[in-house]
């Protein structure tokens, strides 16, 4: 009892008497079960430390679920043991020894979670040896809440509890008594509720990291209270309204991250007062009104990340930031030139994005000055002019260029000389832009070189550079949408790790790379709209990690390899628009989403094993395949478009389509279907095209297909159904095209809602249709 009495003074009695928590459980061990046997009278502030540090333990997920009282009540002499800790470890909690020794080390050195140590703290040398001053428990499996008997341990001054993924409920108010609290690390777990102002009245707090929590509300205005504080990390919450105009008072500030959260407004005058802030990101909010010009007075700036708001106006520059390294604009409404002042001699900036505004003019002359640049994003512009790479010769650091999606104009002019220019460069974009001539041969010395990307420069022409081969680096090449011309050299097997190769959409012609095995890393690779002949070569079947292929509308011949049903990562494969013949060997490919083989000289019959669960389009329009269609179509249970037009095939609509649920098209126009149609196509319930005509179908059209409520287009014309068709007109479908055989003085069908009726009559030369 005197234990309890004690307790009741720390913690509210209500509390300690509900058996189903935290603090229940601890008085219950500290007054029952803990063997030092801690007297409050004598030591009513060790007894005190030891229950605040047991309730942590249990509130966070230490310990049995039980409750401890019915294991205390055993009248055995023995101590009795806890169930196992959900924790990843327990350190020595609830143990025998004082509570200052309940830590352990951590592996032989700081691991990933950067300590040597782990669990609660003393300092020895101290005034205090004996009070607990660090709680470090890291990326160790708590969950749960912290509770407000943390503001118990007062001497605390390290709290270190990120990644604790289960981690949640609110700060506690209690914080406000760790009065010599200088690190709060609680980033990276489940915290919600808003930050409570209390905490900032700490007047030595320097580090407060809460990141990656869902912590709600406002930056509360009392955050100015902070006098010591260094670092702010809020960033990726739930935080919403404005920047407070009191951050202007942390004169101490190092490092201000609260990007990704919800705040609005416009960023205030920092520069004047937040004179030793290096880091300052507030990107992916929803920030408006100007860059604040004052940022200039930020001598110390080495990071500013403003990226993802909605900012607009032009880029300022005073006066240079000599000490910037990283300026990221991306994804705002910034108007106006790319200022020079950013690229002055002696910089030492590292990264710049500005991408995805409104940015106009000329780039810059001198980008050269910023030899330290490793990468440089100015996609997504308007800017105009020619590429400036020859400028950028000193740049050996850059790693990144992306120009991609402006106005930019003229050749592609790489610095010349002998001089290892860009020797570290692993990205090059100049795509949708409007270069002309071609590609340099100077693009062989670019031999850092994984990705390259000029497509969608509708004025470049020319021939694949035979230089282009010896860049055995490079991974990703995309020349589509260009006007290149010549044929593909064999030397392209040289380029052994390239992953994608995108050619579509160009003049090229001569015969397809026979020898694809020699790049076994490809996954996808474009051909299609060329003028490539010859056949398809079989190595393409080695190409294990291939998952897109297309050559559609070259001038392919001769047949699809039986090898390439071996292609089991296969998901899109587009051959349509060529001169293949043969049968349709594919079968099998359970990875395969996409087919496209319209326009080809296929004959033969559509496998069964063709429909496997992950199709979801199939356009094996006008050929000239015959046979029937497999009752197997119901396996495709992801089919969204399945398009048999203009072919030969006979025999029955199988039921079993109605299983493909997710079926949006089903194009059968122009075959020798017969017998009646299936009631189960009423059971396509996300239907919008339905397309029957020009077939040898009869008997009534089932009443099932009323259920279709999204059809928009129904074409039933030129087969010979009967009966009634009216009962489609009662729930107004949205019909955009419903044609049926309703025309003529006895017409085949009774039809009041087709937008159009026809006459197939026997006597009759031609299909006569009206607009009903």
């Amino acid at each position: 009892r005197s234990v309890m009495d004690l307790l009741e003074t720390v913690t509210p009695p209500e509390v300690l008497a509900d058996k189903s928590s935290p603090q229940h459980r601890a008085m219950t061990w500290i007054a029952l079960m803990d063997a030092r046997r801690i007297d409050p009278a004598s030591d009513p502030d060790g007894l005190v430390q030891r229950y605040a540090a047991a309730t942590l333990f249990f509130a966070t997920g230490g310990g049995a679920a039980e409750s401890t009282e019915a294991e205390a009540n055993d009248d055995s002499s023995e101590s009795v043991a806890f169930s196992p800790t959900p924790w990843v470890r327990d350190f020595g909690f609830l143990a025998f020894e004082h509570e200052c020794e309940w830590n352990a080390k951590v592996g032989g050195g700081t691991g990933e979670v950067g300590y040597t140590a782990m669990g609660v703290f003393c300092d020895n040398e101290s005034d205090d040896p004996f009070k607990i001053d660090q709680i470090i428990l890291p990326m160790n499996g708590l969950s749960g809440t912290i509770p407000e008997e943390l503001g118990l341990l007062s001497n605390v001054y390290n709290a270190i509890l990120f990644s604790n993924n289960e981690l949640g409920g609110s700060i506690p108010e209690s914080i406000k008594n760790l009065a010599g609290l200088r690190t709060l690390d609680i980033n990276d777990c489940q915290l919600s509720s808003s930050i409570p102002e209390n905490l900032f009245a700490l007047e030595r707090l320097e580090n407060l990291w809460l990141h990656d929590n869902s912590l709600t509300s406002t930056i509360p205005p009392r955050i100015s209270e902070a006098k010591a504080l260094r670092t702010l990390s809020l960033s990726n919450n739930y935080l919403t309204s404005t920047l407070p105009q009191e951050l202007t008072r942390l004169s101490k500030l190092d490092t201000m991250l609260i990007e990704s959260n919800h705040l609005t407004g416009t960023i205030p005058e920092l520069g004047s007062s937040l004179k030793q802030l290096r880091t300052l990101s507030l990107a992916n909010n929803s920030l408006r009104g100007t860059i604040p010009v004052d940022i200039a007075g930020m001598e110390m700036l080495e990071s500013l990340s403003l990226q993802n708001n909605a900012l607009t106006g032009p880029i300022f520059y005073i006066r240079p930031l000599t000490q910037l390294k990283v300026l990221s604009l991306s994804n705002n409404q910034l108007t106006g030139l790319l200022p020079k002042g950013i690229f002055f001699e002696g910089t030492k900036l590292e990264y710049l994005a500005v991408g995805h505004n409104k940015l106009r003019g000329p780039l810059p002359s001198n980008l050269g000055n910023a030899a330290e640049l490793k990468e440089l994003h100015v996609n997504d512009n308007d800017f105009i002019g020619a590429v400036p790479l020859e400028n950028m010769a000193p740049l050996g650091a850059l790693q990144v260029a992306r120009f991609q999606g402006n106005k930019l104009s003229g050749s592609i002019s790489l610095p010349s000389g002998n001089g290892n220019f860009f020797g570290n460069l692993r990205v090059l974009d100049l795509s949708r832009n409007d270069l002309t001539s071609s590609i340099p041969s100077g693009v062989g010395s670019l031999t850092s070189l994984t990705d390259l990307y000029l497509d969608y420069n509708g004025g470049l022409t020319g021939t694949l550079p035979r230089e282009l081969y010896e860049i055995d680096q490079l991974r990703i090449l995309h020349l589509n949408n260009n006007r290149l011309k010549g044929t593909i050299a064999t030397d392209i097997t040289k380029l052994t790790l390239l992953t994608v190769i995108n050619l579509a959409d160009n003049y090229l012609s001569g015969l397809l790379p026979a020898q694809m095995d020699l790049m076994p890393d490809l996954t996808h690779v474009a051909f299609d709209e060329n003028q490539f002949h010859g056949t398809l070569p079989k190595t393409v079947s080695s190409l294990r990690n291939l998952r897109h292929f297309s050559v559609s509308s070259n001038k392919i011949s001769g047949t699809i390899p039986t090898e390439w049903d071996r292609m089991q990562s296969l998901e899109t494969l587009s051959v349509e628009r060529n001169s293949l013949t043969g049968s349709f060997p594919i079968e099998g490919l359970v990875s395969l989403q996409v087919l496209k083989a319209r326009e080809n000289k296929f004959t033969g019959t559509i496998s069964k094993g063709l429909f496997t669960p992950n199709l979801t389009e199939v356009d094996l329009s006008r050929n000239e395949i015959s046979g029937t269609l497999s009752e197997s179509v119901g396996k495709s249970v992801s089919l969204e478009v399945l398009d048999l037009s203009a072919n030969r095939i006979a025999g029955t609509l199988p039921p079993e389509v109605g299983r493909s649920s997710e079926l949006r098209k089903l194009k059968l126009t122009g075959n020798g279907f017969v017998g009646s149609l299936p009631t189960e196509l009423g059971d396509l319930a996300k239907m919008e095209t339905l397309e029957l005509a020009k077939n040898l179908f009869s008997g009534s059209v089932p009443p099932s297909l009323v259920r279709l409520a999204s059809l928009s287009t129904l074409e039933l014309s030129e087969n010979d159904f009967e009966g009634s068709l009216d009962f489609m007109c009662i729930n107004e479908l949205p019909f955009k095209l419903f044609t049926s055989d309703c025309y003529g003085e006895k017409p085949e069908v009774i039809c009041e809602c087709c937008t159009l009726c026809c006459s197939d009559v026997a006597d009759q030369d031609k299909i006569v249709c009206h607009q009903h």
